[in-house]
C-alpha cells in the first residue's frame, strides 16, 4: 500500500516495479493545492514481491 502523504516523490518504487505497475498521478487537495502521488495502473496484476518497498527510502 503506498502512504501518499509519507511520500517524498523520488520515484524509486516506480523504477523498481518488474511489472511498471505504478506512475506519479497529479491530484489536488482538499484545499486546492496540486500535489504528485503514486498510484498503481492495475493493483490487481501486483506482485506483491517488495521490490517497491525494498527501495523506498521511508520503508513502509
Amino acid at each position: 500500500m503506498i502512504k501518499s502523504k509519507f511520500c517524498v516523490q523520488c520515484g524509486l518504487c516506480i523504477s523498481s516495479c518488474p511489472k511498471k505497475l505504478l506512475r506519479f498521478s497529479e491530484i489536488t487537495t482538499e484545499s486546492g493545492e496540486k500535489k504528485n502521488v503514486i498510484i498503481s495502473t492495475d493493483p490487481d496484476s501486483c506482485l506483491f514481491c517488495g521490490a517497491c518497498m525494498r527501495v523506498c527510502p521511508l520503508r513502509h
